[in-house]
């Protein structure tokens, strides 16, 4: 066997390829990708081409040549791992249909489309109508919007975007002279038959499915077995059954209340109702309800994340400006770093494996939502004290659904600290069947924020509940039947955050999970719009007993000099699964960016999970952008040292534990830090472990 050398030219793609063997023109190969390779028969060398540019030059050969000739190209298609030559019938037939030509429109037009579903497809889907339909004065085809206690046009886009008609998107191949032209397209054959993408059979936004990438780790079939009857109360009924004296007692003893000496402001909702005799109002932090929405309040509520509001945020962050001269390119979601390295459609599979997947619960939220947590900072005004707000689930009203809603606008050179908490209050006990299901909660926060150019904003987040999980689950059989009965376990506690900063603004958000809820999952969206824009993310996880808790962070770095920072802290004990999933995008024109992401975790159990997931997507050249992730046991050595100067194992452990979470709970902005942290001391008691660890290994911390 011999074969001549194989030298590229003109090479538009290039996957990874290992050769094996030549055998004069018949060559067999073994790539990583599918490709097309034209062959060209020369005396000395052969072309590697992109699959477009091969067919094309192949064709142009061909008719020039007359079907013959030494100099005639031939193809070689990859199937599989393997390459074959396709025969003369095979080249003959491919060249009687290049003949037949169909006009765009003709093309469209002879494409069906098929809307199939599996049976987790669709209990998914149920599950989201039930929750959707419960309560509202809706069907699952109307919205009523005849009272006043919803978010009037808010809520009717929102429910326009659940119930549009999403069809497999259709992206026809260009001419290579078009400036838009891209190998990558999604164009049929004439009469295919197209499957609507999953998570739309249903509805116009896509709903939680087991497979896709976003909810692969947080269990969905087994929480798609629970339902929450919901049974909003009014305002005025809320007070008639609820303990207020109550509920702030409580709040003050985890650090979820700040009098009126040490706060600017102070918002308290019980159960979705505002509750005015709680709070404390100033001029720029209120309750917004529908009567009072402006146009500006109303463009900014009615943003989806994910690119389902495919018009970036500048009106919003205060830079209209900027959009004077710029192409859609510049200007859109899905046209970012086109057309090559842009997203595109967001209901295109592509797109969707780097979504949040969480668009549909968010329109969830504008739909359900009673009334509108509102801060908004005027121009160059800055805030000393904290503006707190709390929203809080009762322990009174059980079969319960909450819909926080916060809305945060700073204005120019403004600054403020922001502390924001979701306190679960349900009742402790209820280790019968029947208590279990009527106390479970669902909790769907949706968070928007906006910051303008050169602002500030300190924003701490807390997410708590009043029961405490079952420690030591997996060395004790009792604690572990103990834990399955608990009240909570089937409780869903889900937070949207999605925040726009301007340029020379910082966004400083700190978050803190310290629920018991069986189900968590925390998102949280950048996006980093101008230059020099700046965000510094930092949080805690602590997970244990039987629970699933996640956290998904994305960076979105748009225009140049923009600077990032994720420093997450996970720590997993019991029979827990933790999620942290962060992701960093670098568009095209994001040059000189700046980015860091670190994901430390800690296993403190033989049972427990934890999956950390770092990732970087980078379009530009010019950047500097590190990520990385630990998974580690309490280190031996130190406790050894600890140990050894006199310190108990137990005591130890304790304190190796707690200076591992003291580095982000010192970035509490107000008085009430101590009290934040004994709360936090109370579920890390509950994590220590007894005894030594079954299983021992290397992989120490240092």
């Amino acid at each position: 066997a011999s074969a001549e050398p194989l030298r590229a030219t003109n090479c538009t793609y290039n996957p990874p390829f290992i050769f094996s063997l030549f055998v004069n023109q018949s060559i067999i190969m073994r790539f990583s990708h599918l490709a097309i390779i034209q062959i060209l028969a020369t005396s000395s060398c052969y072309a590697f081409l992109s699959p477009r540019v091969a067919l094309k030059n192949a064709t142009a050969r061909r008719s020039s040549n007359g079907g013959t000739g030494a100099v005639a190209a031939k193809a070689l298609f990859m199937t599989g791992d393997f390459a074959y030559q396709p025969t003369n019938a095979d080249m003959e037939q491919k060249a009687l249909e290049q003949k037949i030509k169909l006009t765009p429109k003709e093309l469209i037009e002879s494409i069906t489309f098929e809307r199939k579903s599996k049976r987790d497809d669709e209990k998914c889907d149920d599950f989201f109508t039930s929750l959707l339909t419960s309560d509202t004065g809706a069907t699952t085809t109307t919205v009523s919007n005849d009272d006043n206690n919803n978010l009037g046009p808010v809520k009717q886009h929102a429910w326009d975007m659940l119930h549009r008609t999403v069809d497999p998107v259709i992206e026809l191949e260009r001419s290579f002279e078009d400036e838009e032209y891209t190998p990558y397209h999604t164009q049929p054959l004439p009469g295919e038959t197209m499957l609507v993408p999953s998570g739309f059979q249903t509805y116009g936004l896509p709903i939680v499915r087991p497979r896709y990438e976003a909810w692969r780790y947080f269990n969905v079939r087994e929480w798609m077995n629970a339902r929450y009857e919901n049974n909003i109360v009014e305002a005025a009924e809320s007070s008639k059954v609820v303990d207020m004296e109550e509920i702030q007692s409580t709040l003050e003893a985890r650090g979820a209340w700040l009098s009126d000496e040490a706060c600017h402001a102070r918002l308290i909702y019980v159960d979705g109702a505002f509750v005015p005799q709680l709070s404390k109002s100033s001029e720029f932090v209120n309750d917004l309800t529908v009567d009072s929405f402006s146009d500006d309040e109303i463009k900014c509520l009615s943003r989806l994340p994910d690119g389902f509001t495919d018009e970036l945020a500048y009106d919003e962050i205060g830079a209209s400006e900027y959009k004077v001269g710029k192409g859609d390119r510049n200007l859109k979601y899905s046209q970012l770093s086109g057309p090559d390295q842009n997203v595109g459609n967001p209901v295109t599979p592509f797109a969707m494996n780097s979504q949040s997947g969480n668009a549909a619960f968010c329109a969830l939220n504008s739909v359900k939502a009673q009334s509108v947590a509102s801060v908004s900072v005027p121009e160059s005004v800055v805030v000393e004290a904290p503006i707190l707000i709390v929203h809080v689930a009762s322990a009174n009203v059980s079969k319960r659904q909450s819909y926080p809603r916060t809305l945060i606008r700073m204005g120019k050179e403004s600054e403020a600290p922001v502390q924001q908490f979701t306190v679960d209050l349900s009742s402790i006990g209820g280790a019968d069947e029947a208590s279990k299901i009527i106390t479970s909660k669902f909790c769907n926060g949706y968070t928007q924020v906006y910051l303008q150019k050169g602002a500030k904003l300190d924003h701490n987040v807390m997410e708590d509940s009043l029961e405490l999980f079952e420690g030591w689950v997996d060395q004790d059989d009792e604690a572990n039947v103990r834990e399955g009965a608990r009240t909570g376990l089937d409780s869903t506690q889900l937070s949207h955050i999605d925040a726009h900063v301007a340029s020379e603004a910082c966004y400083s958000p700190t978050l803190f999970h310290y629920s018991s809820n069986g189900h968590c999952r925390t998102i949280l969206q950048v996006s980093l719009l101008e230059r020099a824009a700046e965000c510094d993310i930092s949080s805690i996880n602590l997970s244990g007993g039987l629970t699933h808790s996640q956290q998904d962070f994305k960076v979105h770095h748009i225009e140049h000099e923009t600077v990032s920072k994720q420093n997450q802290k996970t720590m997993c004990g019991g029979r827990s699964i933790a999620t942290f999933r962060g992701a960093i995008r670098v568009e095209q024109e994001a040059q000189q960016t700046d980015a860091e992401q670190l994901a430390k975790n800690i296993l403190v159990s033989d049972r427990a999970r934890v999956w950390a997931i770092p990732s970087l997507e980078i379009v530009a050249d010019d950047v500097t952008c590190t990520h990385g992730a630990t998974v580690s046991d309490l280190s031996e050595e130190e406790l050894f040292y600890l140990r050894s100067r006199g310190l108990d194992r137990q005591l130890a452990r304790n304190l190796l534990m707690f200076a591992f979470v003291d580095e982000i709970c010192q970035k509490v902005n107000g008085p009430n830090g101590e009290a934040v942290k004994r709360t936090i001391r109370t579920y890390l008691e509950r994590l220590v472990p007894k005894g030594d660890r079954a299983i021992k290994g290397e992989f120490q911390s240092v």
